[in-house]
């Protein structure tokens, strides 16, 4: 069972795009690619609070069309736990009186 946290901070301007998750197992001598997911942005929410996740289903390769990857195939029987979102900007509320 892998326990390691993975913080990403990436900016885009194409929600109508996608990202691709790798899950690698390190070797001794060389890493090993154990699966791919593919993850429309348009399905990762909104939040500044951690969730509990979900699991994804890691494929052998990625399915590509024209050029654009659109999505995954081949189970490889190895599933992880993301917890995905888009975290909002912060903004300090000023209260009247305060």
């Amino acid at each position: 069972m892998f326990g390691t946290k993975i913080f990403c901070k990436n900016e885009t301007n194409r929600p109508d795009d996608g990202m691709v998750l790798e899950l690698w197992a390190k070797g001794v001598l060389w890493d090993k690619l154990i699966g791919v997911h593919y993850m429309p942005l348009s399905e990762v929410k909104y939040s500044n609070a951690a969730g509990s996740g979900q699991w994804l289903q890691m494929d052998h390769e990625l399915e590509t069309r024209n050029g654009q990857t659109v999505g995954t195939r081949g189970p490889t029987g190895h599933n992880l736990l993301a917890d995905v979102r888009f975290e909002l900007p912060f903004v300090q509320i000023l209260v009247a009186g305060s």
